[in-house]
């Protein structure tokens, strides 16, 4: 018992006081070792009860933090698809107005070759009406001054209604 750290244990068989203060100073601290064995499991039992409650619970957060992650997979793999379906709509639209886009550019092209040409062939044949009028003033400027030289020679010395030829005024012809 002494190799234990309790104190040595005395002779039983004796009679002696001093034998019989050992024997019972021993059982006593037998006896206390005893005490704070059993706190000391009871101590071990509680921290083991909690630890065993500890663990159901934590198991069962586990099991609910399983349930809300496999929830959330689900969602995000809608929100995926859902994601997808969105670009995919968005791309074809974006294509659609680029084609759309390109044809309005192109027909735009179109019209204004279009204008510039008809801007272009309406100057020309401004022009070309204007050489047409000139043309035409030009052609009625030298009837009417040939009619007028071989009027103003036969009728140079004759009056007209009183006045003299260079007071009569002439219509063209």
């Amino acid at each position: 018992m002494a190799s234990f750290g309790f104190s040595p244990l005395g002779d039983l068989t004796s009679s002696d006081d001093a034998e019989i203060q050992k024997t019972l100073n021993c059982v006593h601290e037998l006896v206390q070792q005893r005490l704070k064995d059993i706190d000391f499991r009871k101590d071990i039992f509680e921290r083991i009860s909690k630890l065993q409650n500890d663990k159901s619970m934590y198991m069962e957060t586990i099991e609910r933090m399983k349930q809300e992650n496999h929830s959330l997979s689900k969602e995000i793999g809608a929100l995926k698809n859902q994601f997808m379906r969105t670009e995919k709509k968005f791309k074809e639209e974006k294509e659609k107005l680029t084609s759309e886009k390109d044809l309005l550019t192109k027909n735009l092209a179109k019209h204004t070759q279009k204008v510039t040409q008809y801007q272009h062939d309406l100057r020309k044949k401004e022009v070309d009406v204007n050489k047409t009028k000139e043309q035409v003033l030009k052609r009625a400027a030298n009837a009417n001054s040939r009619h007028s030289a071989e009027f103003l020679t036969s009728t140079s010395s004759t009056q007209f209604k009183g006045k003299s030829v260079h007071e009569a005024k002439f219509l063209p012809c």
